[in-house]
């Protein structure tokens, strides 16, 4: 029997194997079980995903940066490379250059190991900056290439008023005493300074015509001055003028405006904010066994294409089979021993791979080791021992294993960090200067050595905020390693005034501490249509209380939800939060229910938890046009599209891979009409690593010349030519070419050029990649009630709808597929033209228990699929 099956739309996207039997899911009509390097449309096509143009090297090549976007406004926007102590910036696809042509940078204190923890809000030209370890910063734009990065003064910006006199005038009515005092005011009123030293008088304030003239120094930058008096302890208002006195007839105070009051909010007393070293003792060695290997990477593999490591064999050796496989550690420069690997290894046609490796013992003393892999090869008439890629291990630091404790009657949580060398502390860092300590002891905890001694100095220190946000004009702070669940805003209608008043007013600064169940640091601070927190364990929403605006007395905290977020800092989506759940690595979302109350959080993964499970996402970005894709990177260097429409019930994910490279941050600015999507890429070039900033290339495009499906990608334009020079970070990378729309050979770029054979005024010239998809297994309405479980199924032909395509393979697995003819009724030496049509194509049947069909775009040209309509025997 055959039966022809219409899959009309694909925006289910990916979804996971242990969703194969799920034919009463929605989304299982539109789905598919494989979705690598596609975007899907909201409307549902898939479409072959841009490549990614080189914009150029990071500064530094060891770590990876992070990419932070700042957008002034949608035509006003830049890249910021947030490396170990720098900053750098990228726009439209280029560097920021200073006077003398070098990347303008500017310098800030944050380590490369602290960038991807900082958070991020933007208020117009400022960028303001948090990291629990660093002070809180502002970046701010004053040119092209002028920015600053400058710390926040949460105090007031004017001094208070000196040399303030009182002469009093008149007799009689009796005596009193009198205390007066004067702060400095901005013109527009929006700063007001700390109160000046009082001044204590004498007088007689109800005699005939007493009155006391109030004067004082003028102050930089003031534009006005208030005056008050001391009424009962406490200051109240009595006037305000823009000279330099003001004369007090006795006049009645208003004790509901008083002066302000400034606090070093984000300093604690007693912390430990520096450790000497008196003796620096010997024999601390640490464990120095193997902590982990090198990321097994990508490495060519022989056949034009890359995977994990592979056993190279000699010529005529014949069939790759290995009889057996010795895994051994090796330490190159030292004495190591006892460290025990295992590797698991897989087949692929007719060549095997190390697939994973797992340290079963770390072993110690290891100065450089590495893990070697031998294993005899035999196929009856060859045998041969062959030693295959290695892969280098890390030890341990010096300091692994050895922790230094705090014990003091008073204090508590400071966290210390030793520094040894040659089995000796010669320093101690403090990471967490913790508080309330006045006698700490420090001790050494480890199974090494001893004599080392410290002597801990004690002062004030800083206890700095990471989460920021700004929510009902006020610029909101959360999150300290000392104060977790603390909160702080600013004064109401201001960036950076920290002050209150006594008695408080509703303007004040607002300053309180969640009562939570745990003592969860709040992570991120997301507003939506009221402020909602985020710690590891729970999400809180924060309220007015009998209001309608938060102030001191009606700030309200409520727990939402018990689900806990990791520190990417969330996206919001319309009026929905995404955000990164603190365990499993899903995606969830949060909105606002009407059913439940309050907030809900949802995990949006739950179709396709292979992309997610075991991985932990480091990076998040959010491109609105021309379609809303969320991109993520996890741990693993994967990126993931998700293309998000929630109010149409739009959630579909895609694999977006990138050959011999991953993905380590990204963030998404908008550029002419579209939303861009900038990532750090790690390559493997040449077997050199290699760390690049990438642009995503447009997803609109007017002629099919200008489209661009290269990765790492260069272009020419201009006059033809044939010589392409310039191509120098592809130095040895045998790289794909497009050249006027038509796809040529493969070249080797060789002293960073290539040559073509014929003239070209527009070229691409980049890494090449695959995209693939494959359908879900074939469920049909059957007389036995199996929707054709346990049926035999051949799909003998297809019919796509394709627009704009060209290049589309098919068949029943990716080792054998069927190219639809290109080339129609072009002229020779022309590139073929893209088809918008239904096409029909005959692939090679094979009998399975599925049903499914694979679909590949092996060339850098355009291909979207818009519906698939499979003939299908079943038997």
């Amino acid at each position: 029997m055959a039966v022809k099956v219409f899959q009309r739309s694909f925006n289910g996207g990916e979804v996971s194997p242990s969703m194969f039997a799920r034919i009463d899911d929605g989304k299982y009509q539109t789905g598919l079980a494989k979705c690598t390097n596609f975007l899907i449309e909201p409307q549902g096509p898939i479409t072959m995903r841009p490549g990614f143009a080189y914009v150029n090297k990071t500064k530094q090549q060891d770590k990876p940066p992070k990419l932070i976007p700042f957008t002034f406004s949608t035509d006003q926007t830049m890249v910021l490379e947030f490396g170990d102590k720098y900053i750098r910036f990228h726009t439209q696809g280029q560097t920021l250059l200073d006077d003398d042509g070098d990347p303008y940078e500017v310098l800030t204190p944050y380590s490369i190991d602290d960038v991807f923890d900082i958070h991020y809000v933007q208020s117009a030209d400022v960028l303001t900056l948090v990291h629990p370890q660093y002070a809180p910063r502002e970046l701010r734009r004053y040119g092209a290439t002028d920015w600053r990065l400058v710390e926040i003064n949460f105090s007031s910006i004017l001094s208070a008023p000196t040399n303030v006199k009182v002469v009093k005038h008149g007799s009689g009515g009796g005596t009193y005493k009198r205390e007066y005092c004067v702060t400095a005011l901005l013109k527009d009123g929006s700063q007001e300074s700390a109160r000046s030293d009082s001044v204590i008088l004498d007088c007689e304030p109800y005699g005939d015509g007493a009155y006391n003239d109030i004067s004082w120094d003028a102050v930089e930058g003031a534009g006005m001055y208030r005056v008050y008096r001391n009424e009962g302890g406490l200051w109240a208002y009595i006037g305000q003028t823009d000279t330099l006195s003001i004369r007090d007839e006795n006049i009645d105070p208003d004790a509901s405006i008083t002066p302000p009051i400034y606090d070093e909010v984000f300093t604690q007393a007693g912390g430990i904010t520096a450790v000497e070293v008196l003796t620096q003792g010997e024999g601390y060695i640490g464990r120095r066994g193997i902590d982990s290997h090198e990321d097994l990477g990508y490495r060519e593999n022989g056949n034009g294409g890359y995977n994990a490591y592979y056993f190279p064999l000699p010529c005529g050796v014949g069939v790759n089979h290995p009889e057996n496989m010795t895994v051994k550690v090796v330490d190159t420069e030292g004495e190591g021993r006892g460290a025990v690997a295992r590797a698991s290894y897989t087949a692929s046609g007719n060549t095997w791979y190390i697939s994973s490796i797992t340290i079963l013992n770390p072993g110690q003393g290891y100065v450089k080791p590495r893990v070697e892999f031998w294993a005899h090869f035999s196929n009856g008439s060859h045998t041969v021992d062959v030693l295959s890629n290695y892969v280098w291990c890390f030890v341990e630091p010096d300091s692994a294993g050895i922790s230094l404790v705090v014990t003091d009657t008073t204090g508590s949580g400071a966290s210390l960090l030793p520094v040894v060398s040659d089995g000796k502390i010669t320093a101690v860092n403090v990471v967490t200067a913790g508080t309330g300590y006045t006698d700490p002891t420090i001790t050494v905890q480890s199974t090494y050595g001893s004599g080392a001694t410290f002597k801990a100095t004690v002062s004030e220190s800083g206890d700095f905020p990471g989460a920021v946000t700004y929510f009902e004009q006020r610029r909101w702070f959360g999150g300290t390693l000392t104060r977790p669940n603390n909160v702080w805003a600013t004064k109401s209608g201001t960036e950076s005034d920290m002050s209150f008043s006594l008695p408080s007013q509703d303007d004040d600064r607002i300053a309180v501490r969640v009562a939570a169940r745990e003592a969860n640091r709040i992570q991120h601070m997301v507003p939506l249509a009221q402020l909602m927190l985020l710690t590891s364990s729970a999400e809180w929403r924060v309220s007015p209380l009998n209001s309608d605006a938060i102030t001191p007395s009606s700030m309200s905290v409520r727990p939402q939800s018990y689900i806990g977020a990791n520190n990417v800092q969330p996206l919001v989506v319309s009026s929905i939060m995404l955000y990164a759940q603190e365990r499993g690595g899903h995606l969830r979302e949060c909105g606002y229910s009407y059913e439940a109350g309050g907030y809900v959080s949802n995990d949006i993964c739950l179709r396709a938890p292979h992309l997610f499970d075991k991985k932990n996402i480091v990076d998040l970005a959010y491109s609105k046009a021309p379609w809303p894709i969320v991109f993520s990177i996890n741990n693993d260097g994967q990126l993931i599209a998700l293309t998000y429409v929630p109010e149409q019930q739009v959630g579909a994910f895609s694999e977006i891979q990138t050959t011999n490279g991953r993905f380590r941050s990204c963030c998404v600015v908008s550029e002419s009409d579209e939303d861009i999507l900038y990532c750090v890429v790690e390559r493997i070039i040449s077997d050199v690593k290699h760390y690049y900033i990438e642009r995503m290339t447009e997803r609109q495009y007017s002629d099919l010349y200008k489209n661009n499906f290269l990765d790492s990608s260069g272009t020419y334009a201009g006059e033809p030519k044939t010589e392409i020079t310039g191509l120098t970070w592809l130095e040895g990378m045998e790289v794909s070419i497009v050249a006027d729309g038509s796809v040529e050979k493969r070249q080797v770029v060789t002293n960073g050029k290539i040559v073509l054979e014929v003239a070209a005024s527009v070229v691409h010239v980049g890494i090449p990649y695959q995209a693939e998809a494959q359908t879900l297994p074939v469920a049909v309405a059957l007389q036995d009630g199996s929707y054709g479980s346990g049926h035999q199924k051949n799909v003998r032909s297809m019919s796509f709808r394709v627009v704009n395509s060209s290049g589309i393979q098919a068949g029943p697995d990716f080792n054998d597929l069927t190219e639809y003819p290109a080339r129609s009724t072009e002229s020779a030496g022309s590139p073929p033209n893209p088809i918008t049509d239904e096409i029909d194509l005959p692939i090679s049947g094979r009998w399975n228990r599925s049903g499914q069909v694979c679909i590949r775009q092996a060339y850098p040209l355009p291909m979207k699929i818009v519906s698939v309509t499979t003939t299908v025997e079943i038997s």
